[in-house]
């Protein structure tokens, strides 16, 4: 049996996937999973790095010892290696979303206009881009970033410290405002603008890209070796690798803790109307765009029961909030400053009904009610910025990620954008990554292969407009 490795690294948890062809489909199981939550949006290398090889043990412990591996996470994070190639555990500092929003407020890391910035990389500029994340690093620790020799985009950081390669990948530095949009590599002007060295940066290279096998002290430590990979790293370009409808005029909607809501196009999408409604051109797998509007996601539900001490079940917050389905505010979930802001979820969802004049929530049924709305609002709002800069219509939605399996979302979303949703499947971009290591090996022949056979391999669920 040929098996393949996936480790998926979001915000809360990460988790080993092992997966494996059987009578023709795609099977996959979890191996080992291990916590994020050791503070807001924060890294600890040598934390998870050990929770990384603790995962790689277990596959060895259970006789199924994969061929090849990708690592996958969320977008634009990165890490240091000092100038003797050590990787700087200030590399996980905490990343404050707060100060962040504050220093672009004061506009102290305006270096290049927004417009011109958005030409050059085809995406808008927001407070967390990788950009931002670093020149802040750069104002607050100036002793630390001195150090840093080469910035690694996070999952490449995690490559090196299996391997010893220095590697930079595509689809994940297309998250962070430095990649032009047209060269497919690092644009040199932006990072000198920024007042940083362009020799920090490694030369971009593919998903399918061969990294390196494990350094020997590592192959002794988890009993094998294997070949790393570099798979669409950014999960959201993994996750659309995953889904399974092929037809050009199909929306994608990576459904988690953000809301990724998008197309492909074989060309970017740069115009004033993009720009003005802030469509991103994000890189993937054969250079492919996912031109896409990201929106708070999942992680609004989650926080909402984090700050009521977990006492109700997601299930039961789900059902709060098709109880109160009438309620009519709504909020708008492209805005960044939703989640980058501290203050509890409850009290930014009553405050943005206040400043937009509209009615607040009394209850946290009603907070849910606004919460589901507004997020297929988002999907509805996004879809018609898509049509109208892309100059087409759209008839279906593929809704794929973890957030495919709350019911009621799904079906609130084909209410509102009256469309059919197709949900599934769940576990997009950990399949992602194991169909780019098949293609890799040669198990696969290329794209349109695989999303075939991710359509043969699980059940996809159709949501039809009911109002």
């Amino acid at each position: 049996m040929k098996y393949y490795l996936m480790i998926d690294i979001g915000a809360s948890s990460g988790r080993h996937m092992l997966g494996h062809m059987q009578d023709g489909k795609i099977v996959y199981e979890e191996i080992h999973r291990f916590s994020m939550a050791q503070g807001s949006w924060k890294w600890h290398l040598g934390v998870l790095f050990r929770d990384i090889i603790e995962g790689m043990i277990k596959c060895r412990e259970a006789g199924k010892i994969p061929e090849s591996m990708g690592i996958d996470t969320f977008g634009v994070c990165h890490g240091f290696l000092d100038k003797y190639g050590d990787p700087i555990e200030c590399s996980s500092l905490l990343l404050d979303g707060n100060e962040l929003l504050k220093a672009r407020e004061e506009k102290r890391y305006d270096f290049m206009s927004s417009r011109e910035l958005y030409e050059r990389t085809g995406n808008p500029d927001f407070a967390g881009s990788t950009i931002f994340q670093i020149m802040n690093t750069k104002e607050r620790y100036p002793t630390m970033f001195d150090k840093a020799a080469t910035i690694l985009p996070m999952t490449d950081l995690l490559n090196y410290m299996l391997t010893g390669v220095v590697k930079s990948e595509y689809t994940y530095a297309t998250t962070n405002c430095l990649v032009n949009v047209n060269t497919h590599n690092w644009d040199k002007d932006i990072i000198k603008a920024a007042g940083l060295d362009p020799g920090m940066f490694v030369d971009l290279t593919m998903p399918g890209t061969f990294v390196g096998k494990l350094l020997p002290k590592l192959k002794e430590r988890v009993g094998f070796d294997l070949d790393v990979l570099q798979v669409a790293s950014h999960d959201t370009a993994s996750a659309y690798l995953a889904a399974p409808v092929m037809d050009e005029n199909s929306i994608f909607i990576s459904s988690g803790t953000w809301s990724l809501v998008g197309a492909e196009s074989l060309t970017p999408v740069i115009s004033d109307k993009s720009f003005e409604r802030r469509l991103a051109n994000e890189g993937n797998y054969e250079f492919r765009y996912r031109v896409l509007s990201n929106c708070s996601g999942t992680v609004m539900m989650q926080r909402v029961r984090r700050e009521n001490n977990n006492k109700y079940t997601f299930d039961e917050l789900m059902y709060m909030a098709k109880d109160a389905r009438d309620f009519p505010s709504i909020i708008d979930v492209s805005n960044m400053a939703l989640n980058f802001n501290s203050d509890s979820m409850e009290n930014i969802v009553k405050e943005n009904c206040r400043e937009t004049e509209q009615r607040v929530p009394g209850t946290l049924g009603e907070t849910m009610g606004c919460i589901y709305n507004s997020l297929a609002q988002g999907y509805k709002r996004t879809i018609g910025n898509l049509e109208d800069c892309m100059d087409k219509k759209f008839t279906s939605v593929n809704l794929f990620s973890g957030g495919c399996q709350d019911m009621y979302l799904n079906q609130l979303a084909a209410d509102v954008t009256e469309l059919p949703v197709y949900a599934g499947p769940v576990e997009a971009a950990t399949i992602g990554s194991m169909l780019m290591q098949m293609i890799y090996d040669g198990t696969i022949s290329g794209l349109d292969n695989a999303r075939q056979l991710v359509d043969s391999s699980f059940d996809i669920h159709r949501f039809d407009p009911q109002t």
